[in-house]
């Protein structure tokens, strides 16, 4: 089943999932005090897990080793069973591509939606490291969900199956923002993206102070006047280009800074500059404010 709190699933006293079934298959989890999973029981198996930190390095099931993970600066390198070892490979957002032998043969490729569910594969798999792998998530067949710590994740919906334990925002089931291309979630409590938002909210006031300083430079005289232009016409070329690709408020605020900073004698640098973001832009909005900032400043 699928959604925030379906019929077929049960959470304990702090939110987590404690049973899962999915096609016909009842899978019940356990917790140590940390919050972290111990140990899963899918289908009568039961596998306990060995941690560092909050990052699984051993599986075992009836008191034998059943795999062992090989983590480095990128996250888990690899997975050693009894009888074979595969390495990783990963695309830029941290999700396992494919997997290795020890003699470089692919023996494993795997293709993604934008929220991580598996559109196309070939070869053997052996890893349970899928979709953002890199943070030590795993993919399980047995629940069709991604284990991210604090909640579980389905991406065929691409979203968490209970609510967020903080209660930040106004959606609570929702994963990274809506933007899964980027922003990522490594622990089921945050995401990414609210890094992002932080950093462009800033960039935001560095536009609004490049317009003060742009209007104090035009009420001014003497030699400075010219220095304070070109701080205000660096600083809105910045937010420009950092708008044009990320968000539309930024830009916009680099935009009306640079209309202030470029009625200073700086028109043929602004307005390339303009013309630049206006196509590089891929939002309507920031696209259509910096044609029309063009037009004020020509």
């Amino acid at each position: 089943m699928s959604g925030g709190r379906p019929p077929d699933s049960s959470a304990g006293r702090e939110n987590r999932l404690v049973q899962w079934v999915y096609i016909g298959t009842t899978s019940i989890f356990t917790y140590g005090s940390d919050g972290l999973r111990r140990s899963s029981t899918s289908g009568g198996t039961t596998t306990n897990f060995a941690l560092d930190g909050d990052s699984v390095i051993r599986e075992s099931q009836n008191g034998a080793v059943t795999a062992t993970y090989l983590h480095g600066p990128r996250g888990p390198e690899s997975r050693r069973d009894p009888n074979v070892l595969r390495w990783y490979l990963y695309d830029g957002h941290g999700s396992v591509v494919g997997e290795v032998d020890p003699s470089g043969n692919v023996t494993a490729s795997r293709k993604y939606d934008v929220y991580g569910a598996v559109r196309a594969s070939a070869g053997t798999s052996t890893s349970n490291h899928k979709y953002c792998g890199s943070l030590g998530h795993p993919s399980e067949d047995g629940t069709g969900l991604i284990y991210m710590r604090a909640r579980y994740y389905e991406p065929g919906i691409g979203r968490f199956v209970s609510e967020d334990p903080g209660r930040d925002g106004a959606n609570w089931y929702g994963y990274a923002v809506g933007d899964p291309i980027d922003a990522l979630d490594a622990d089921g409590r945050s995401t990414a993206a609210e890094d992002k938002a932080w950093f462009q909210n800033y960039t935001w006031m560095i536009g609004a102070l490049c317009c003060l300083a742009a209007m104090g430079a035009m009420s001014a005289r003497g030699g400075i006047v010219r220095g304070m232009r070109w701080c205000g016409a660096a600083i809105a070329l910045f937010c420009i280009a950092l708008g044009a690709t990320s968000d539309y408020h930024t830009l916009c605020a680099g935009l009306m800074g640079a209309v202030l900073a470029g009625t200073g004698g700086y028109r043929s640098l602004i307005v390339q500059a303009l013309s630049a973001a206006s196509l590089a832009s891929g939002n309507a909005i920031a696209r259509s404010a910096a044609e029309i900032a063009v037009w004020m400043t020509a």
